[in-house]
């Protein structure tokens, strides 16, 4: 999937294009994309937690310049507030300086969002899933992607080990419809697979040792 979008990115000629990552960790993915051919400038990274910017900087500030961090929950409204209009804003948005993100909304090229969505109950999908709709950019090639735990059939999943624990799992089908329920026919394309563990990992062990699905999907402006 990320191929694919950072190759539809690259079609658009705007005077700054944005790349946000959110659940950044320490910011190896997005340092990836600074790789890749990304501006650095112009590469955001978005978690929760302060520790993550001061461990990012610790193990790749030896090789190379920090690279811009906001720290901030999306659903508190003092970080982003869907109903608040954004003001006129040059061509160019310095990231290092963000208050909140409610200067990206529409400016957004690319959204990243793995390991990330499955973490929220069905509604709070939803609703994350709105709040970066109105982030991003409204021209063509303009994606949101990523990938997260999947279920064969949608609703909620019980973990074997933990009886009262749960999550909210989409289908391929399901998540595709969240989508198209946000769009306007016609306006994107949606891609979603579904992939089936090749490894064993602690996922396994969680569930009961049964094989671990993952979505990948991606959302993009035509």
């Amino acid at each position: 999937m990320y191929k694919d979008v950072f190759q539809s990115a690259k079609t658009q000629a705007l005077p700054q294009k944005i790349f946000v990552d959110f659940g950044s960790n320490v910011g190896s993915d997005l340092r990836q994309v600074i790789h890749d051919g990304w501006k650095r400038e112009d590469a955001l990274a978005i978690d929760v937690l302060p520790e993550w910017i001061d461990l990012g900087n610790e193990l790749f500030s030896k090789f190379e310049p920090p690279i811009p961090y906001f720290i901030g929950e999306i659903f508190k409204t003092e970080v982003f507030d869907p109903n608040k209009k954004s003001e006129p804003l040059g061509d160019s948005l310095d990231l290092f300086s963000l208050k909140d993100l409610n200067d990206l909304k529409g400016r957004v090229t690319i959204i990243s969002a793995d390991f990330m969505f499955h973490l929220f109950g069905e509604k709070d999908q939803e609703r994350l899933a709105q709040c970066f709709v109105a982030l991003l950019s409204n021209q063509p090639g303009s994606s949101i992607f990523g990938l997260q735990r999947g279920s064969e059939h949608a609703g909620i999943q019980k973990l074997p080990y933990a009886p009262k624990a749960h999550w909210y799992g989409h289908s391929a089908e399901s998540w595709k419809t969240l989508w198209e329920n946000i769009f306007d026919p016609g306006t994107v394309k949606i891609v979603t697979e579904m992939r089936e563990s090749q490894e064993e990992t602690q996922y396994e062990y969680i569930h009961g040792n049964r094989k671990v699905l993952w979505l990948y999907w991606s959302v993009t402006r035509i």
